[in-house]
């Protein structure tokens, strides 16, 4: 998956980033949860996590199997760094969750669900990762686009 700036300078929505979120939409609308979650769907629905829940620049990395969940790593900036914290979906359920994010119970639901509240709730680990780019938190404070 390519970066996508999801907002213009002036805090508005870009048209590349409105595309890209219909796109994640439309592949969510296919994962079928009843017949279990295979490696194809739970990228989906961590990509789909990442873009409104945790909404911070960056990407879903692989994703790998540990019974009973699908984890995927959750690359950090520009240069893809791995956060230490994964999305796991579970195998069977659908269900999805990220430490320091909410659980949605059917990943058909993450578009309703309120996304993290940035800076308050930075993990040190990401904190630090921002300083040392010479970043602060408030920059990375992304915009909803829905």
């Amino acid at each position: 998956m390519r970066p996508v700036s999801l907002q213009s300078p002036t805090g508005s929505p870009t048209t590349a980033g409105v595309k890209f979120i219909a796109g994640l939409k439309q592949q969510l609308a296919t994962v079928v949860v009843e017949d279990g979650i295979d490696a194809a769907e739970a990228k989906i629905i961590a990509e789909n996590y990442h873009a409104h829940i945790i909404q911070l620049e960056g990407a879903i990395g692989d994703v790998t199997f540990e019974d009973p969940f699908w984890v995927a790593v959750v690359r950090f900036g520009y240069a893809g760094e791995p956060l230490r914290n994964p999305v796991k979906i579970h195998r069977r359920t659908g269900q999805v969750f990220w430490k320091d994010g909410p659980t949605v119970e059917n990943p058909k639901d993450i578009w309703s669900v309120d996304p993290i509240k940035w800076p308050d709730n930075l993990e040190p680990e990401l904190l630090r990762t921002l300083r040392s780019q010479g970043r602060d938190a408030e920059q990375t404070r992304p915009t909803i686009v829905s």
